[in-house]
């Protein structure tokens, strides 16, 4: 065991390890309240009987024992003043109105400053007193703080924020400060206070906190405050179809089904756009479902869309086509490249198909122009053809069909059909002038009709011109005498040319 200094200045050194560990070990073990009730009390002051005894007191103890002398003393301060007795009371408050006149530093700096002095017995009480004044002067009020993230944002838009806090301790003052991700304070380093701090969100879009908490002089540690942010570091998506995905639409007016997401922010606005060329759309409100006008013109329609989140980051854009035909397809035909005549059944048609909208699909044919059991066919550009009808006139009658079932007009062309040759006959009926004669003529043609007739004495049709037909008409033949015979034939406008026919007269 130590032995009892009997000097003033031999109990400096244990008085100073003494007031170092109380400090330092048993401050915080004291109840604020049993404190705080103490030094509101009024007591009288101490006289020297009682600065003795606890000189005396101290003096013989080691450094082990006051330690345990002067905490039992503070426990049964405390215990007394709970209950209500104010004996220790007295003490305490006596002691503290006497110096706290000269307590213009803080107890810890006035107790260095003793510790330096010369050993007597003020001195020793000063140290005890000192040590009390530590306990009733001790910071057990919580340090308080505050945090934002960028300035109290709703959203921000990158990991990296900044974090905006406060702190403030009316008691022993603050020490340093901490921040988590998590709020579980495991690893966590403290830190110098700072009012402001760039700080890294952890990854992942979507709600954020940052937790924050200060720390004393004392130790005391605030409550964790925190704040929140949505973080959004990816852009928003969306879809669109028109007319639920269909290829062809027949009206302008359209239905557009649409869709938004945002795993950060969540959604703020859509727009969209006939071009895709982003300059006078405006933003408005997402929705599923949107009616829509396309643009003028037939053919593919396209229609844009983007979506924008609260941070204002933009989408790719999604666009869905849709043909749109409004008019009917058109055509035409003409058959064996528009000849007047033809002397066969088997003609050739020529056609055309066209539809700038859904384009077309089939085309289909009549020779009657009766749609009824016709059948719709892959469009050609030429196709063959049988005529059905009689001699004469035969037309062949035409339809277009585009993509979406609209229906061209009707359109048609005429050709004449004629496969039989022209007919006719040739009679001698006045003689009387011979050798000029009269002759009296037939001619018939149920196809083309009559075109020309020619006349000849000898049969042999070399230089005989065609002419007109007539019914009647004079003709002179040769002088000479014996049998006189004159041929006759006719063509048609088809040009087929009739057998020959003759008549004769004999001379007596």
């Amino acid at each position: 065991m130590e032995e009892p200094e009997q000097t003033g200045h031999g109990i400096k050194s244990p008085i100073k390890k003494t007031s170092k560990e109380i400090t330092e070990k048993y401050i915080q073990e004291i109840l604020s309240q049993a404190i705080k009730r103490a030094i509101k009390k009024k007591s009288e002051v101490l006289d020297n009987k009682d600065l003795k005894q606890l000189e005396d007191k101290l003096s013989k103890l080691s450094d082990q024992e006051r330690l345990k002398q002067f905490k039992g003393s503070a426990d049964k301060i405390t215990t007394n003043i709970l209950k209500g007795h104010t004996e220790d009371e007295v003490l305490i408050e006596k002691i503290s109105t006497d110096l706290a006149k000269n307590f213009a530093k803080s107890p810890l700096q006035q107790v260095l400053e003793w510790i330096k002095t010369p050993i007597n017995a003020g001195t020793i009480i000063a140290v005890i007193t000192a040590a009390v004044i530590i306990i009733t002067s001790i910071d057990v009020t919580d340090p308080e703080g505050s945090i934002s993230i960028d300035g109290g944002g709703v959203f921000s838009s990158s990991a990296q924020v900044t974090l905006l806090v406060t702190y403030d301790d009316s008691g022993s003052g603050v020490d340093m400060v901490r921040f988590s991700n998590d709020g579980v304070w495991d690893e966590e380093q403290w830190e110098p206070r700072v009012t402001s701090k760039s700080w890294t969100l952890p990854g992942g879009d979507g709600p954020k906190t940052v937790y924050y908490q200060v720390r004393d002089r004392a130790g005391l540690v605030s409550p964790t405050y925190s704040d929140s942010i949505t973080l959004d570091t990816t852009d928003p998506t969306g879809d669109i179809n028109i007319n639920n995905v269909d290829i062809y639409t027949l009206s302008r007016e359209v239905t557009l089904t649409l869709s938004y997401h945002d795993g950060g922010s969540g959604v703020e606005r859509v727009r969209y756009s006939n071009d895709g060329v982003w300059d006078t759309e405006s933003w408005e409100e997402p929705s599923n479902s949107r009616s829509w006008t396309l643009p003028e013109g037939e053919g593919p329609m396209t229609v844009f869309y983007q979506v924008m989140d609260r941070v204002d980051r933009i989408s790719n854009i999604y666009s869905d086509e849709i043909i749109l035909d409004t008019t009917d397809p058109t055509g035409d035909i003409n058959i064996n490249n528009l000849d007047t005549y033809t002397l066969s059944r088997e003609v050739t048609l020529t056609l055309s198909y066209q539809d700038a909208g859904s384009g077309v699909r089939h085309v289909r044919y009549s020779n009657d122009g009766i749609w009824d059991t016709e059948f719709w066919e892959e469009p050609e550009n030429s196709r063959s053809w049988t005529l059905l009808g009689g001699e004469g006139p035969n037309i062949v009658y035409y339809q277009v069909r585009d993509q979406v079932n609209r229906i061209s007009s009707i359109y048609s062309d005429e050709i004449i059909l004629d496969t039989q040759k022209p007919t006719g006959s040739i009679s001698i009926v006045d003689t009387t002038s011979f050798p000029m004669v009269t002759l009296s003529l037939t001619y018939n043609d149920f196809g083309s009709g009559i075109d020309r007739v020619r006349y000849s004495n000898d049969g042999t049709w070399d230089t005989e011109p065609w002419l007109l037909p007539v019914q009647n008409r004079s003709w002179t033949f040769p002088s000479s005498e014996g049998k006189k015979t004159v041929y006759y034939q006719i063509r048609d406008k088809a040009g087929r040319i009739s057998i020959t026919y003759s008549d004769f007269m004999a001379l007596r």
